[in-house]
């Protein structure tokens, strides 16, 4: 058992392992290599409360605590990180309107999301940049009540499959958050990006063309938000990054122990063996980092700190893995075929999605009272 889950917890991962050993791992290399979609895989997520899984009851979820979000985004990414970065961006959306939305609004869109019933794009990203927010250009203009937006967002996964967009971003210097539904006049999606890894998961341009929003989904910024709450996003992200440095190397530990060289497993080799067990660390330290830094949010003794801690350890540590994973398969990890190399694609992402590693230490650095100028610091420096 672990030491970070109860009992009752380790059933549901059970369960969660048991879907995606049954369900994703069988299309995981398909979906790769196609780049589809896995609107069957999202929507099955959604049925079995996995998606939901941390949404009120009262609006259709599980209601079960944060450590149990990681533990989805960790068993998915084990063998289709593209489907724990769809959900995770699905979630982010969810977590805007549980944060800022209006009863009403609650009412209207999380059952539907948190069943995946809807797919939900948060549109946050501009041409500026994604942390360069002070000099994001507003993204439209007020006409009495209704908002009319006027932008274009970029890098918006779930981009051409949302039925909800949820926009984020600055009008008349203030931050404003508006929801708008799939066919709505003046919404538009551009081209679907070519990128590294992560296929299947799709990511693009979105363009707001004088898109009227009317009040009742405009919902109200409140100032105050828990800082701690609102960097739970960067656990998932550490919760992926582990459950992709899990799944290459328990594919890879069983290739060096069946893999011979003289008549023997290569894993018999100390050097091999070093590598297995020096991943074997890293992974359990990414696993502790990320865990606790959800109990301790579930206790409320959460330390923000620890939450940029485990993204950028779990990010950083999981290219290292993946690349290592791929030298100890040899040739034959450099190619698709053995389902290694996608790993290290998909790992990339990690550094840079959820902000970059680089700001993470900006914002630890900061923390630990290092005088840096450069970076905009957006959250209060209390522990919660």
């Amino acid at each position: 058992m672990s030491h970070f889950l109860s009992e009752e917890q380790e059933l549901m991962r059970k369960n969660i392992r048991e879907f995606v050993e049954t369900e994703v791992k069988p299309k995981a290399m398909v979906i790769d290599k196609t780049g589809e979609f896995p609107l069957d895989l999202f929507k099955r997520a959604g049925e079995l409360g996995l998606i939901g899984i941390c949404v009120s009851e009262e609006y259709g979820g599980l209601g079960q605590q944060v450590s149990m979000e990681n533990v989805v985004m960790e068993e998915v990414a084990k063998e289709l990180p593209a489907l724990a970065v769809v959900i995770d961006a699905h979630l982010l959306g969810m977590r805007a309107i549980e944060n800022y939305g209006t009863d009403e609004q609650k009412q209207k869109y999380l059952p539907r999301a948190a069943t995946g019933e809807t797919v939900l794009a948060l549109n946050w990203t501009e041409s500026a940049g994604s942390t360069n927010y002070p000099e994001f250009t507003s993204m439209g203009k007020w006409d009495g009540d209704d908002l009319v937006l006027d932008c274009t967002k970029i890098f918006i996964t779930n981009s051409h499959v949302a039925d909800v967009n949820v926009v984020q971003g600055m009008v008349d210097r203030k931050m404003e958050v508006a929801l708008v539904e799939k066919g709505t006049p003046g919404l538009e999606t551009g081209d679907i990006y070519h990128k590294l890894g992560l296929h299947g998961s799709y990511t693009g341009t979105v363009r707001f063309n004088n898109v009227r929003v009317t009040k009742d989904k405009i919902m109200a910024v409140k100032p105050g938000l828990s800082p701690a709450r609102e960097t739970l996003c960067f656990l998932n992200m550490a919760a992926i990054a582990l459950g992709i440095s899990e799944g290459a190397f328990e594919k890879t530990k069983q290739y060096v122990l069946t893999r011979t060289r003289f008549g023997k497993p290569l894993g018999s080799f100390q050097v091999v063996a070093n590598h297995i067990a020096k991943m074997a660390t890293k992974i359990e330290l990414m696993r502790s980092l990320t865990y606790d830094a959800a109990r301790r949010f579930e206790e409320g003794r959460c330390d923000i700190m620890l939450n940029f801690m485990a993204k950028a350890y779990s990010s950083e540590e999981c290219i290292k893995i993946t690349n290592q994973c791929i030298q100890l398969h040899g040739g034959v990890g450099y190619t698709e075929d053995t389902g290694i190399a996608r790993y290290m694609r998909d790992a990339k992402v990690t550094t840079i999605g959820e902000l970059p590693t680089d700001i993470h230490y900006d914002f630890i650095a900061i923390l630990q009272g290092m005088p840096i100028k450069t970076t905009v610091f957006p959250y209060s420096k209390d522990i919660c």
